[in-house]
């Protein structure tokens, strides 16, 4: 599942796993349509520090 947010103006994408071990692709689309945004995998090692930051 990928969630898009954007923060201060800042596109964000997420994509939410509970293995932290799994291995991730960034989609092409999302690479070639949002250049200067973030994308990050939240996973079960990260997601506390996630939502305490957000």
């Amino acid at each position: 599942m990928i969630i898009i947010d954007r923060i201060k103006g800042k596109l964000f994408g997420y994509e939410f796993k509970w293995n932290p071990n799994r291995k991730v692709k960034i989609p092409g689309a999302w690479k070639k349509e949002y250049k200067n945004a973030e994308f990050k995998v939240i996973h079960q090692d990260n997601y506390l520090d996630w939502v305490m930051n957000r």
